[in-house]
Formats: C-alpha cells, sequence, structure tokens
C-alpha cells in the first residue's frame, strides 16, 4: 500500500564526490514542496546558477563542467487536449557544491524527477521527490503517490556512485511490519530525523468510523527507525501494543 507522506520535507543537497561538502546543517534544506507538487521559482534559481542554466525560448541548457552542454526541449502547446505535444522541463535544483541539477519533467499525467551530474552530464532518473541526509550522501523517497503516476516503492533509499545515483535498500511496509491493520485506512509517513546511520519515521493512521457497528476506531501514533548496519538497512515499524 501508499503511504501519505505529511511533511514537506524537499529536496536538499547531494554529495558531489567522495568527501562530504562542509557547510551543511543538520537537516534538510528546502528548496521545492513534496506535498504540493510545487516547483516554481525557476527563474530565480537559472538567475542564481550564475550561466550553469538557462533558457532560451523552450529550450532548458545545462552547462556541465567538461565544458558539454545539454539542451531539454519542452513542448507543452497540447498540454490542454491530450498527452501529445505536452512535455515540459523545469529546473527545481542546481546544486553545485554537490554537482546536481535536479529537473522535473512534467507530462500530461505525472512526471519525471531527473538528477544530472554537473561535470559530466550524465543523468540519474528518480522515482520521486527525495530528501537527503544531513551529508549529502544518501537520500530518502518516501513515495505517497496513489495515482500511479509516480510508480515505485513506498520507502527507497539512494546513495551517489560514480557520476550517478543508486537505489541502496527498498521497502514496503504493511500490517506485518507495524501490527495495525490496514483496514483502519492508509499509514501516514513523516521524517523526523536524520542522525548518522539511523532514520525516524513517525508512522499515524486517522480515525476510522465503521457504519456497520457506529463505532470510532482512534488514530494511532507511533515512531518507527530505519538503521543502516553492516549487512544493510533495517526497518523497524511495529507499533506498540494497546493497553
Amino acid at each position: 500500500m501508499k503511504f501519505s507522506f505529511l511533511a514537506a520535507l524537499p529536496l536538499m543537497g547531494l554529495l558531489g564526490g567522495c568527501t562530504p561538502p562542509s557547510g551543511f546543517g543538520p537537516g534538510p534544506i528546502a528548496i521545492g514542496d513534496p506535498q504540493s507538487g510545487d516547483i516554481k521559482g525557476e527563474a530565480e534559481r537559472l538567475a542564481a546558477s550564475h550561466g550553469r542554466a538557462r533558457r532560451q525560448g523552450d529550450d532548458l541548457i545545462l552547462t556541465f563542467a567538461n565544458g558539454e552542454s545539454r539542451s531539454f526541449h519542452s513542448n507543452t502547446k497540447g498540454c490542454q487536449d491530450g498527452p501529445d505535444d505536452c512535455d515540459g522541463f523545469t529546473l527545481i535544483g542546481d546544486l553545485p557544491r554537490l554537482h546536481w541539477f535536479v529537473l522535473f519533467e512534467s507530462l500530461y499525467e505525472g512526471g519525471n524527477f531527473l538528477l544530472v551530474d554537473d561535470e559530466t552530464g550524465l543523468p540519474t532518473p528518480i522515482p520521486y521527490w527525495p530528501t537527503f541526509s544531513p551529508d549529502g550522501t544518501r537520500f530518502l523517497i518516501l513515495n505517497d503517490d496513489v495515482t500511479d503516476f509516480f510508480p515505485g516503492e513506498n520507502l527507497e533509499i539512494w546513495r551517489r556512485w560514480g557520476h550517478r545515483a543508486e537505489r541502496e535498500w527498498i521497502g514496503n511496509p504493511d500490517e506485518r511490519d507495524t501490527g495495525v491493520p490496514e483496514a483502519l485506512g492508509p499509514y501516514h509517513i513523516k521524517l523526523l530525523r536524520w542522525e548518522g546511520e539511523t532514520i525516524t519515521l513517525a508512522f499515524s493512521t486517522d480515525d476510522t468510523f465503521n457504519t456497520r457497528t457506529r463505532t470510532t476506531t482512534p488514530a494511532r501514533h507511533w515512531t518507527g527507525t530505519l538503521k543502516r548496519r553492516p549487512d544493510g538497512w533495517l526497518l523497524s515499524a511495529r507499533a506498540p501494543t494497546k493497553d
């Protein structure tokens, strides 16, 4: 089942080399809103890129450290009529210290997220809005999409690998993991903290009214963790036993 991601925790920096960049605080850097799908503000990002990214008509042009450039052409003339001629590219992140451009390709239904290495131009498609670790070495994807426009797992952890990113762990928590019946409605999930090798998550369900018995099941709230161990990531999402 898909979770509902309550926190508006957007894109933040990702490591551009083998050594984490300095100057980053303990939390995420907000440059967008995964809950509302807000991808506005491209003009400001282009101006702040100092020529690394620019617009020329319908083309978004990225310039890479190797001297090459690549154009991403937008054609949105037919978006009012159907999927034909409905494809637009937006710069949603320019992260020079981390050697990434982050793009969103909007389609008639849904779209695609793309990380582009700013040294080589190599792209990495990713399934959804990422939230990066404070040191920028990994990012977590909490996929709350219920439309199937953005396919992927509920929880994914990715890491930079050379000039691309690769998926390191996936998980689809369900009743077996949480102990909370899925019949109570969708689980909500919120990122609380990311400290070192431990990610702390908040899980919850809403009040549920049973029309047959005319009774209400109160909302549940509990925390879980994702911990990185020598043999990989371990999810602990079990809710405490009710009294």
